[in-house]
């Protein structure tokens, strides 16, 4: 499998038990996974940090699944894959 792009969707963060959680979506040439997600951290990750937990995450689930886990197919991220939640930037200087 390779992906060609990562989105996160309705990320939470609960800070009483320092865990955050949301959907992860991978989109490859045949199409897009969804998949539930979620991260343990330190109070003071940053966001950033704290979505590559989750894409890790995935990641790891989609590595239990048998046609992966056997090593019959592997799982490949495009390096420009990771696509940015907060969006564009404006610069208004």
């Amino acid at each position: 499998m390779y992906i060609t792009r990562v989105e996160f969707d309705t990320v939470t963060y609960d800070g009483s038990q320092g865990v955050s959680w949301g959907a992860v979506k991978l989109t490859t040439r045949a199409g897009t996974i969804v998949l539930h997600c979620s991260a343990a951290h330190a109070d003071d990750a940053s966001r950033q940090d704290i979505l590559h937990l989750m894409l890790d995450n995935a990641i790891a689930q989609l590595k239990r699944m048998p046609e992966y886990r056997t090593g019959q197919r592997q799982v490949e991220l495009a390096a420009d894959a990771l696509h940015d939640p907060t969006g564009p930037k404006a610069n208004n200087a």
